[in-house]
């Protein structure tokens, strides 16, 4: 029964509650509704972890080559 065949739409939405509620009488719903949690929630974190040990790791190896430069006497600026 479509609205496209002549059928007023009232009287499909009374046809369609009429079968509706008798298949709602047959069904009993149980929902579990979880409490709120009283500590709010962080942000994400800005940065993954994965990203600041690669920054790390890159702070290092500029280090490294800065230390290499004053060991050998020469200025690291004029090294690369």
């Amino acid at each position: 029964m479509e609205a496209s065949r002549g059928w007023p739409r009232a009287a499909l939405w009374v046809d369609y509650q009429g079968k509706l509620s008798v298949l709602l009488d047959r069904i009993d719903l149980c929902i579990d509704v979880l409490g709120r949690c009283r500590r709010p929630r962080l942000p994400p974190p800005a940065e993954r972890s994965a990203d600041v040990a690669a920054r790390i790791a890159a702070a290092g190896a500029v280090q490294r080559e800065r230390l290499a430069a004053l060991d050998s006497g020469r200025s690291y600026e004029s090294g690369r």
